[in-house]
């Protein structure tokens, strides 16, 4: 008899460190599944719209091009219908601007050019927009157009001085002021007629307006574990200890 305890003692020992062993091995395999999932998600927490950043500069870059053209009119002698730069008016300038920089024809006069653009404020002027001004007293409107510098100054075809750079807030200028407009990206397209004769006009993105979308933060996709399918029963110590004795004995009576 003692040896069948010392034998059944063995095997309790045996099965146990099988067992446990097994349990070990189950384990493992869980943690490393997650851990390889987690570790092959990977992003940078933001992300910038590249078209967009792209876009900025290449309309900063126009822009600057523009005031660059603009200054090789200075000194241009003024002459009525004329947008060249051997003698040009207002107008006619800045028709020949246009269509250099940005390939956009605009129309010949002032008052036109006027209803070409998108209407901003005085306070809103950024380099590249045009300033309208009425210097027939109130008989004709808009009479006369300039290119906004920035820092407060605009280059235009004087009537009497030719293409020179005057300060916007010059007595004149402020008492001549009519409006301000921002150029469209491309020509105004002609709808029904209202009421009257009038033609609507629709209006276009603006050449010097950007939209530029804020980053976006990156959330980590939920990833799903695998699922780990144990086995339809894991025996208890006890039932494994048990059916090796069983078979011992068994074998034993044999």
């Amino acid at each position: 008899m003692s040896a069948i305890r010392e034998r059944n003692r063995i095997i309790r020992y045996v099965a146990g460190l099988a067992l446990a062993v097994l349990l070990a091995g189950l384990q493992s395999c869980k943690v490393q599944t997650v851990s390889s999932r987690k570790s092959a998600v990977t992003s940078p927490e933001w992300t910038y719209d590249v078209g967009n950043r792209a876009g900025k500069e290449s309309v900063q870059a126009r822009t600057a091009e523009l005031l660059a053209e603009a200054r090789k009119w200075l000194g241009t002698k003024y002459r009525y219908g004329g947008h060249s730069r051997s003698g040009t008016d207002c107008s006619g300038m800045i028709m020949e601007l246009f269509q250099k920089v940005y390939g956009l024809k605009l129309p010949r006069s002032s008052a036109q050019q006027r209803e070409y653009c998108s209407n901003i404020g005085r306070d809103e002027l950024q380099a590249g927009d045009l300033m309208f001004f009425d210097t027939s007293k109130g008989r004709r409107g808009v009479s006369h157009v300039g290119l906004y510098m920035g820092n407060g100054e605009m280059i235009h075809a004087s009537s009497s001085r030719g293409v020179i750079i005057s300060r916007i807030d010059e007595r004149y200028y402020t008492d001549k002021y009519h409006s301000s407009g921002r150029v469209l990206a491309s020509s105004p397209k002609k709808t029904d007629t209202e009421g009257g004769g009038k033609t609507r006009v629709k209006s276009a993105a603006p050449v010097s307006t950007i939209t530029i979308q804020p980053p976006v933060r990156y959330t980590e996709p939920e990833v799903p574990l695998p699922s780990i399918e144990a086995p339809a029963e894991i025996p208890t110590l006890d039932d494994v200890i048990n059916s090796k004795i069983d078979s011992i004995y068994s074998s034993m009576m044999d």
